[in-house]
């Protein structure tokens, strides 16, 4: 079709002039003129010959809609028959549940055992792919304080990218090469001054006000003053030694630390004999070990101390 304002060649124009004059003829059948009336009358609704056809064709597609609707309400029945005996197998199962107690029992406590088997295995794997249960920097080797740590601090990432710690694991088990690029192992001592160096860092970058650096000066000095009332910042085991003030941990003396609160510098420094009653300073490998021996939040200091050393 040619569009307006197209300038047209001499050819289409001859066409064009062809086809208007063209004589047109009638049809006997439906009064409408055609050029080409062979063509109008395999197709004209209205000839007698093609209605036969017409219905042949009508009748065909008819029965196969009939076979498709035939199958498809067979299909549904099927499932509705079956439906009542999913719902008679699950209330029977329900029943001999409710009558046997011991079998939930007998499958949580199943659960509840072969779970952290696997998870172990899980970390056991990845451990072993990254290098063993070795700190890179210090050379720490107790597997209990042992941790995870992502090299260039692209953690952030991989809690996008994975719904859980077990589905994350699982991804760099199955896949070390790109594990022993982005991980590495740190015990917590060293992982811990590694994001307090990190955040001095940022903390530099920033353009601060005066008053945000008032109170971080505050908050250090508070401390200070905490970590000197309990003892300095050295670890209190003595075979430990460790004294750097960058990875110690008020902790509380015989457990129970998730319900007591009163844990803040200011309530040390408001309150120092009770805080030596309560606290200590620790490391954080040791903290780590001892809520790793600890029996249900309680201290067991004789197991600490057999297991430790």
């Amino acid at each position: 079709m040619a569009k307006k304002g197209e300038i047209l060649s001499q050819y289409t124009k001859d066409l064009i002039s062809k086809n208007r004059t063209k004589d047109k003829k009638k049809c006997q059948f439906c009064e409408n003129q055609y050029v080409d009336l062979q063509k109008h009358h395999d197709k004209c609704p209205k000839n007698p010959e093609n209605k036969e056809r017409l219905r042949i064709e009508r009748n065909q597609k008819r029965k196969k809609n009939k076979v498709r609707i035939n199958l498809l309400q067979n299909i549904a029945t099927a499932k509705r028959m079956q439906i009542p005996e999913k719902r008679e197998h699950r209330q029977k199962k329900q029943h001999d549940n409710n009558q046997k107690p011991e079998v939930k029992k007998q499958k949580n406590q199943k659960r509840k055992i072969s779970r952290p088997i696997k998870d172990q295995e899980r970390t056991n794997c990845l451990f072993f792919i990254l290098g063993g249960y070795k700190c890179v920097k210090c050379g720490f080797h107790d597997h209990r304080a042992m941790e995870r740590d992502h090299i260039n601090d692209d953690g952030y990432l991989d809690n996008e990218r994975f719904p859980d710690d077990r589905g994350r694991d699982l991804h760099y088990v199955y896949h070390p090469e790109e594990a022993r690029k982005k991980l590495q192992v740190l015990c917590s001592n060293c992982n811990k001054i590694k994001k307090h160096n990190k955040e001095q860092k940022d903390r530099s970058q920033k353009n601060n006000t005066t008053s945000q650096e008032k109170v971080w000066r505050n908050n250090q000095e508070l401390k200070q003053k905490a970590h000197q009332i309990l003892g300095g910042n050295i670890c209190c085991i003595k075979k430990c030694g460790f004294h750097d003030h960058r990875a110690m941990d008020k902790e509380h003396i015989h457990g129970g630390g998730s319900k007591d609160k009163e844990k803040s510098n200011t309530w040390v420094v408001n309150n120092p004999e009770k805080a030596r009653e309560k606290l200590q300073m620790m490391c954080r490998n040791c903290n780590v070990i001892k809520q790793h021996v600890s029996d249900n939040g309680e201290c067991n200091c004789e197991k600490f101390h057999v297991n430790y050393f």
